[in-house]
């Protein structure tokens, strides 16, 4: 029987030379812009209805966005008052603005739709 050493270099080299399928490495796509920035309207909606469930049990505002709970990356929160807010996130040189006086059902548009489909 050959020596390890010696078998693993044969395989080696038939793994260069061959290139079998289950060698073969496919790349990752990158994911869709358009997805992420609708994957991000998503995010914002969501971190808009819990300041908007803190703001029903606390009577105020949060100061920062971990009072509400987990936070989501990439979104910062703008106290503009005592009643009013921005969050505005940033995603692939894309940034979105949500004020808090805009109905979130108009900010999110369909992307919840395509969220509750599973899609």
């Amino acid at each position: 029987m050959l020596p390890l050493g010696i078998n693993l270099a044969v395989f080696a080299v038939y793994l260069l030379i061959a290139s079998p399928s289950w060698v073969t490495v496919h790349p990752i796509e990158n994911p869709n812009a358009a997805r992420a920035v609708e994957d991000l309207r998503l995010a914002i909606y969501l971190q808009a209805q819990r300041i908007e469930s803190y703001r029903i049990r606390n009577h105020r505002l949060p100061e920062d966005l971990s009072e509400t709970g987990s936070t989501v990356p990439n979104i910062k929160y703008v106290p503009l008052g005592v009643s009013e807010y921005q969050l505005v996130g940033t995603v692939q040189d894309t940034a979105l603005v949500y004020d808090s006086d805009t109905p979130s059902a108009d900010f999110v548009g369909d992307a919840a739709t395509r969220l509750a489909a599973g899609g």
